[in-house]
């Protein structure tokens, strides 16, 4: 494919995917620095990077969906997984708070949605013009 056949959904889609393997290789790191690792929101934020990635690359529009829904679970996996640290930090009673700010908590979770709302919006988008 040519680079003036691709559309706007496909740079948005591969924008989503960026944005989710840098967030997932970031969380992997942040996790182990400090001391509250859960590996499987990362992981599945660089699946759905990956599996966008080839949709988008090969042109294989039924894994168009796929990101999105991936990016969503691993927020919500993220999120549940952090219950006990968010409630130790907004209550000021440390219990259930490990290392991970409050900060850094909102920022993975801003960015893993992002990454979703971009990659679903990108999967109702054409990602390539049709040749005439």
């Amino acid at each position: 494919m040519e680079n003036n056949k691709k559309t706007l959904g496909f740079y948005i889609g591969l924008i989503s995917a960026a944005i989710a393997l840098i967030t997932g290789i970031a969380l992997l790191i942040y996790g182990n620095a400090v001391k509250d690792f859960y590996a499987i929101p990362p992981v599945i934020l660089i699946i759905g990077a990956v599996v966008a990635a080839v949709g988008l690359l090969k042109n294989i529009h039924f894994l168009a969906i796929v990101p999105g829904v991936c990016y969503m679970a691993s927020v919500a996996l993220y999120v549940t997984s952090q219950i006990g640290n968010i409630s130790g930090r907004l209550s000021d009673t440390g219990f259930g708070a490990t290392g991970t700010t409050l900060e850094m908590l909102i920022a993975f979770c801003v960015l893993m949605v992002a990454a979703a709302i971009l990659a679903l919006v990108a999967s109702f988008m054409k990602q390539y013009q049709e040749a005439a």
